[in-house]
């Protein structure tokens, strides 16, 4: 087998690795526990927003500064909204 080969079959399992991993993480945030863990983190999001927004090390990156331009706390606090609402079972993700 050469080289090439060997990369196509390594790329295909990985893809196939990924969605099996992509639809067990749907699985596991449909079930009641997963519901539980998503409200949890999104209210702690919800929470921490203005502190997790000004923190320096956030602030220092190219990303931080990206959120502070965008609106900062509002953004987090919408994207903790969004996943505390977000429901597996219409398949969006």
């Amino acid at each position: 087998m050469d080289p090439i080969e060997i990369a196509v079959e390594l790329f295909d399992r990985a893809r196939e690795v990924t969605q099996i991993a992509v639809g067990e993480a749907k699985r596991f945030a449909a079930s009641e526990q997963g519901r539980k863990i998503r409200h949890n983190v999104a209210t702690g999001l919800i929470v921490a927003a203005p502190a997790v927004v000004s923190l320096p090390v956030l602030r220092r990156t190219r990303l931080g500064k990206l959120i502070e331009l965008a609106g900062g706390a509002a953004l987090v606090v919408t994207v903790a909204e969004k996943i505390r609402d977000w429901s597996p079972e219409e398949g969006s993700f």
